[in-house]
């Protein structure tokens, strides 16, 4: 992984900590707490499935489930 990879990483990682902590929260409230650079990232959570659009601007965090045979 390069430097680039690692630092989007990280900074959807706060995102995915800052949601689960706090409930839905609004793109602005989340760029607000994390920064400018998270703006580009949300769009990337919601692709993963990691955050769910609720309505426009409003973003909650999606519990992934794991099965194990």
């Amino acid at each position: 992984m390069n430097s680039r990879q690692l630092w989007g990483e990280q900074v959807r990682n706060k995102i995915l900590n800052y949601v689960r902590e706090n409930g839905p929260c609004t793109r602005k409230e989340i760029i607000e707490n994390i920064g400018k650079e998270a703006a580009s990232q949300i769009a990337t959570l919601v692709d993963y499935g990691q955050l769910e659009r609720v309505k426009k601007g409003v973003y909650k965090f999606v519990l992934q489930s794991v099965k194990i045979r």
